[in-house]
């Protein structure tokens, strides 16, 4: 009985999304003509929240993606209400920053925002078509777009690094404090303790409170970050790159971004590298990346460096807390996930750990 009353839910929250999409459709072509017949479909995958494409059937030129809230079966609806806020925050971004950067450089874009309706949580957005720099990086259909994979990576470097530079504030910290505190928490402890490296916890705190007393004048401006800048947040279409879904961006540290961005890389499956190495070898895709940042940001001196590292084990620990619903639904991907990020976790600690003591003892 409870699930018949999941699906009625579920299928008049579809029913209700397809009426609002609709009319946000006629709200933002106003010459459509009454009779013209349009053409809703849902698109997959969707995170928290669903997403549509409405299209005019005679003239397909004409389209939009409408992102709306979760039915409240998925989420509390305390948990829903808290997400509204976030839809307000991206159409902001996209309304006021998204527009100076693609002025200063056409290549660097976001999908453009159409409406907003904060009273049902709905978001129209642009509809852009193309792969993801995902796909283009990592996939195995051919794409145009894979002899300018160099050209791409720097557009993404360039667009983070305007994007920090619009959105930075007065408010500086020293962004060890931060590591230290995330480090310190008790999600972090579980995550690896369950992966059998609940040492780590320690090693990491000892050796981030020892770069705070060896740094205690370091100071960095905060901003406010993309909160999940990797290749699958990016479309690819002509030439240019188009970044979506900044509904996670929050005020933050720079590093967060770029250590989300190359801990993407981390955990990459095997046959990946190959696949990527022949568009580009795979050790320039994160310097291509970096440099389109350094262009147009100042670059990171040495405990900016220390930062990016620690940042980048913080950032792959940060993918195990978003799993936490594939437990139940699908236990066989979660289980190999785990497998996988507890290998690739402790090679990259393995790497990153002695250069963090070496630069304490220095």
């Amino acid at each position: 009985m409870r699930l018949w009353e999941t699906t009625r839910r579920r299928r008049r929250h579809r029913q209700a999304l397809d009426v609002a999409a609709r009319q946000v459709f006629r709200d933002v072509f106003p010459d459509l003509p009454a009779d013209a017949r349009l053409r809703c479909r849902r698109l997959r995958p969707a995170g928290w929240h669903d997403m549509v494409s409405v299209e005019e059937a005679r003239e397909p030129g004409r389209r939009l993606v409408l992102k709306a809230l979760p039915p409240s079966d998925r989420d509390t609806p305390r948990q829903t209400q808290r997400r509204v806020p976030m839809l307000a925050a991206e159409y902001r971004l996209l309304s006021e920053v998204a527009p100076q950067i693609t002025a200063q450089n056409p290549a660097t874009r976001c999908p453009r925002a159409l409406a907003y309706r904060p009273s049902p949580g709905l978001l129209a957005l642009e509809a852009v078509r193309g792969p993801t720099l995902d796909h283009v990086l990592f996939g195995l259909t051919p794409t145009r777009e894979r002899r300018q994979v160099r050209h791409l990576l720097e557009l993404c470097g360039e667009w983070l690094a305007r994007f920090h530079q619009l959105t930075r504030t007065r408010e500086e910290g020293n962004p060890f404090e931060w590591a230290l505190d995330a480090f310190s928490r008790p999600a972090v402890g579980a995550i690896l303790e369950r992966c059998g490296a609940r040492a780590a916890q320690r090693d990491l705190c000892e050796v981030t409170r020892a770069l705070c007393t060896a740094f205690p004048g370091f100071r960095t401006p905060r901003c406010a970050i993309h909160g999940a800048f990797a290749p699958y947040h990016i479309l690819v279409s002509e030439g240019r790159i188009y970044v979506l879904d900044l509904e996670s961006s929050r005020a933050g540290y720079p590093y967060e971004d770029l250590a989300l961005f190359q801990a993407y890389y981390d955990f990459r499956l095997p046959w990946h590298t190959p696949l990527a190495s022949t568009r580009l070898p795979i050790g320039e895709h994160l310097p291509a990346l970096r440099a389109g940042y350094a262009r147009h940001a100042p670059w990171f001196r040495e405990p900016d460096e220390l930062m990016l590292r620690l940042a980048r084990l913080h950032a792959l620990i940060r993918f195990p807390l978003e799993w936490r619903h594939l437990v139940e639904r699908r236990p066989v991907k979660s289980f190999l996930r785990w497998r996988w990020w507890r290998r690739r976790f402790q090679s990259a600690y393995a790497e990153e750990l002695p250069i963090l003591r070496q630069a304490v003892g220095r």
